[in-house]
């Protein structure tokens, strides 16, 4: 009777466990393939005697203007990832963006801060070859998984503090990013590692008693302030405690920067890297991203003879200056073909003239030719501003039609 009773125990054990696992995600990894339409660009950024820093660059055959966005492999700061994150970045360049990858030094090769530095070197060779590669150096974002993820949050982070740009090509180039994503990484090394810190930690950062301020400054949280870029996180639900996200998260939301984590269900530490969970960090990856930086756009064209191969909306693309209650604003009309045009507004002047390159005073406005005025019109996307644009004027009015000023 026992022996009935265990082998019948043994049997549903069996069956139960099978059930579990037919019902659990299966790990597919998935191995990169570049895509139909796109070609697959390499810039060396940096001569190093181990491994050249080099920018992987996934750009569209197809004419327009594109948001960008820049992977920063994980792997414990010591190990080279890109192969593993290509597919990623594969998949988002098919959703609309030109993608990129960096292969900054690894800390078998310099401590920190050199791949921060070569991070944002790469950022600046995006805005420095953005014309070639169809990148608008107006929408480039950021993000990473594991140490990638650290190093993604601490780009985001630092976005506009000119001593953590480093000494690397392109100085006359912004690093900044509009937008960035976080995953599965720790964002406080402080609270994290200075106790009991890893090997790998110490290979990266020092020990805490030589470096204690590398632990301070290396952490994303340490620089969140006002200004930072909209930054999420995504996590999985197999994987640690990621040290300092929850409170870093917390003080993004007192200063009103959109933020937010997605918990990828029953995933493991690096998620990104296989399926089933691949996809659903691109898709999290789109939506965020086309919500910050946009979808791609006609191209603007900024010769007489390829805009008129077009039809005639040349002969409005140019630029206005002028001032409204006591603020200077220039404003940048792009003619985009077939009556569609942008406005690209500055406060504090136009680039090159008074602008002063924070991205928060810069307005993108879309337009339409209107045949009954001859004039190009752009209408706010609250609707409180219209403006109307001829080759010689730029008349700008309220919401009840009175007119305001003229640029």
């Amino acid at each position: 009777m026992k022996l009935h009773h265990l082998l019948h125990l043994t049997l549903c054990l069996a069956a139960a466990t099978w059930a579990h696992g037919a019902d659990a995600p299966k790990f597919k990894k998935v191995l990169p393939e570049t895509p139909p339409g796109f070609t697959l660009k390499t810039l060396k950024l940096l001569d190093d005697p181990t491994e050249p820093v080099n920018l992987y660059v996934y750009v569209p055959d197809a004419d327009g203007l594109y948001p960008c966005i820049l992977d920063i492999h994980g792997g414990g700061w010591k190990s080279r990832q890109i192969e593993s994150d290509k597919p990623m970045m594969e998949r988002l360049a098919q959703r609309g963006f030109v993608t990129a990858l960096v292969s900054y030094r690894l800390s078998t090769q310099a401590p920190y801060p050199a791949a921060l530095h070569d991070c944002k070197a790469a950022l600046r060779a995006l805005r420095a070859h953005a014309a070639e590669w169809k990148i608008d150096p107006e929408r480039i974002g950021c993000m990473g998984g594991s140490a990638g993820g650290h190093l993604s949050g601490l780009v985001s982070m630092t976005t506009g503090l000119p001593e953590f740009e480093g000494d690397g090509p392109y100085p006359e180039q912004s690093s900044a990013v509009k937008a960035a994503i976080v995953m599965a990484a720790t964002q406080d090394l402080q609270a994290a590692y200075m106790t009991h810190p890893s090997e790998g930690v110490v290979l990266f950062l020092g020990t805490p008693e030589e470096h204690p301020e590398h632990y301070r400054d290396a952490s994303p949280i340490t620089h969140v302030r006002k200004g930072v870029p909209p930054t999420i996180f995504i996590e999985g639900e197999k994987d640690t405690v990621k040290i300092g996200r929850a409170e870093m998260m917390d003080q993004l939301k007192k200063l009103k920067i959109d933020t937010g984590v997605h918990t990828l269900k029953n995933a493991p530490h690096p998620f990104w890297m296989s399926q089933p969970w691949l996809d659903e960090t691109v898709q999290i990856a789109d939506a965020f991203f086309k919500k910050h930086l946009g979808k791609p756009k006609p191209p603007a064209y900024t010769t007489e003879e390829a805009a008129r191969a077009k039809g005639p909306d040349f002969d409005l693309q140019g630029e206005f200056i002028g001032e409204h209650e006591g603020k200077r604003w220039g404003v940048q009309i792009w003619a985009q073909g077939g009556g569609q045009f942008e406005a690209v507004g500055y406060q504090g002047g136009l680039p090159g003239d008074g602008w002063d390159r924070d991205r928060d005073n810069i307005s993108r406005t879309p337009g339409r030719w209107d045949a009954d005025l001859q004039k190009a019109v752009f209408v706010t996307e609250n609707g409180k501003l219209r403006a109307e644009v001829s080759a010689s004027q730029a008349e700008v009015f309220d919401e009840n039609g009175t007119r305001l000023f003229e640029l």
